[in-house]
Formats: structure tokens, sequence, C-alpha cells
């Protein structure tokens, strides 16, 4: 099974077995791994149709937050109780390498982190880190010494109030959800402001970002259990939470978003969201049509306490922070 993992990671034959199909691709329902297993075990299931191959992180985590991967597919982690990132190798998740955020502040006045609401790494593999109550962004080198602090006016102002997600756009911009101004805010690399994204309809717990195709900005927002979508101009396009579309076999309600907490884009153009209060993950279409759900809530296979963040990699696999399970979970479905 060892073999048969690293030859799927080496081919990319682990896409996903729908994605030949017309519809939105996306694994089905209670796809997901255990995660008591060893570190670098891998185990095969058969579930609903789709074969899986699993594996589960350990490390000691103590509610894994948020989540970025690099070009290997090596998977950065924050914990909600601590200052460490940590680096795990995405093949099998070995751990590879922590970084002390307090030791990269250490020369600055403010030299703790209080509560990591975000990660993403840019090209060069710098680390921008959301120090949420803080009211700043951190960019670090991957080696995690500090570059710079993201977060004032030239006037030293204040940009930010509990900023919580972030991801990066085309021509050099930053995008972060301003979570205590109820908006997104979109700045340049050096961290100059550019300027706000709003809604008519007033936005209140925006708490992930995501620059989609075409240059959309997707928005999660956990106050109003809805998904924003804004055009480049910062228009809004549309919003939904899950409610337009029953699918055969859902139960009443159960694509209903109630707690959204991350939002990403894969390269099939779906959507895939993190409800944190019905703990599973929801698939969409760039549109806003319910396509599926993923996994139930629980500790067993299949299921989620809390899940917190959600990145797709380089070969199609979804990588999911499950807060309460204390642990990492890595899907990829085979034919």
């Amino acid at each position: 099974l060892a073999r048969a993992w690293r030859w799927c990671q080496q081919t990319g034959s682990c896409r996903h077995a729908l994605s030949r199909s017309s519809r939105c691709p996306g694994p089905r329902r209670s796809l997901w791994m255990p995660g008591r297993t060893k570190p670098g075990v891998v185990r095969k299931m058969k579930v609903d149709e789709v074969g899986l191959v699993a594996t589960s992180f350990a490390g000691k985590f103590e509610s894994p937050c948020h989540l970025a991967l690099d070009k290997l597919g090596n998977i950065f982690s924050s914990d909600a109780s601590s200052e460490t990132l940590r680096v795990y190798r995405g093949q099998d998740g070995r751990l590879l390498t922590r970084v002390d955020l307090g030791e990269s502040l250490e020369d600055q006045p403010l030299s703790t982190v209080k509560c990591v609401q975000g990660l993403v790494l840019d090209e060069e593999e710098n680390i921008y880190v959301v120090d949420g109550f803080n009211h700043r962004i951190l960019l670090l080198r991957n080696d995690g010494s500090l570059i710079r602090i993201l977060g004032h006016r030239q006037d030293g102002s204040q940009i930010f109030c509990f900023p919580r997600g972030i991801d990066l756009g085309d021509q050099g911009y930053i995008y972060v959800a301003d979570a205590g101004n109820k908006r997104v805010v979109v700045m340049e690399r050096d961290g100059n402001f550019v300027k706000a994204i709003q809604s008519p309809q007033e936005m209140c717990n925006p708490c992930a970002v995501c620059w989609g195709k075409g240059g959309v900005v997707y928005v999660a927002d956990a106050g109003i259990s809805s998904i924003f979508a804004f055009d480049v101009d910062g228009e809004l396009i549309n919003q939904f939470d899950g409610s337009n579309r029953e699918y055969d076999g859902a139960q009443v309600g159960e694509n209903k978003l109630v707690c959204p907490l991350a939002i990403t884009q894969g390269s099939d153009g779906c959507l895939y969201v993190c409800d944190g209060g019905a703990h599973d993950i929801k698939i969409f279409t760039s549109q806003g049509q319910f396509v599926r759900k993923i996994g139930s809530a629980g500790r067993g296979e299949g299921q989620f306490f809390r899940p917190t963040d959600i990145k797709v990699d380089a070969i199609g696999n979804l990588v999911v922070a499950d807060f309460y399970n204390n642990r990492i979970q890595i899907l990829a479905a085979v034919d």
C-alpha cells in the first residue's frame, strides 16, 4: 500500500474518479479518513462507489486551525494553542520543521502572536501569517525570519480590526477578510492599502477569502451563513447559502450552510467550503449551485469535528484541518 501511495503521488493518478464528468467533480459523501493512525500509515477503503487512498497526520496537534501548501505539497499548519507553525511532508506526513513565531518577533515591540487566523504562501514561499488579535499580517521567510509587518497606513493608523482569512491574487495584491470592519481589504504586497470591498447587504463576520478563477473574490461569512462573490471591480455579483437546491437523497436542509469557516477553489472550478457548524465539507459550483456534501459530525471514519480550513493540492487531493479531532486529513480518490 505504501508503494501504491507513492506511485499515486508521482503519477497524479489520485485525481477524482469523476473528473471526466461534465458536472462539477468532487468526493462523494463520507469520504474522509480515520484520524487515529500513526504518521505515514496508509489505508485503502471503499466508501460508496469511490476507492480512497487515505492518510492521517499525527504530530501532537493541539487543534490545527489553518493550512498552507508549498510547491512540493508540504503542509504548513498552525495550532490554536501555540505560536508555532509546523511543516509536514505531504507524501507521508513526516514532520519536517517548526517555525516559532515568537522567535521571529523577538526584536519587535509586540513580540507575541495572538490567534493565528490564516496562512498563505507566495511564489517565493514566503509565509503570510494573519495575527488576528494583534490586527496585523506577518510576512516571514520560510526559515521563520521576519521580512515585514503589514497592517498600518503611512500615517500610522490601523487598517485591520481582527483580520481572519487571507489569499493572494494576481497583480501583486493581497486579499484579507477584515472581520471586525465587515469587509475585505485589498493591499499590495508591501502593505500599501488599495481599496476595501464591501457588500450592499452588509457582511457580518467575513472569516475567509478566496481569490478565484476570473478574478472573482469569494468570501465566507460565518455570521450570516453565506458566501459572497465579488467581481474584479469589487462589485457584488452573487450571494448564496446552499438553500437554493436539494439533491437526490439529501435530508431536508443538509445542503444549507450553518457556519462557513473556510473556502477554496479547485482546478475543477468547484468551491469547497468548511462548514464548522455542520461538521462537514460542502461543494458548490462557481455560480453557487450546491453539488454535494462530504462527511458528518463525529470522530470516526468519514467524520469531522469542526473543520476549520481546506486546501486543494497540485494533484487534486483535499487537505483539511479537523480542529477538535486534533488532526489533518487528506483525501485522494482513485479509479
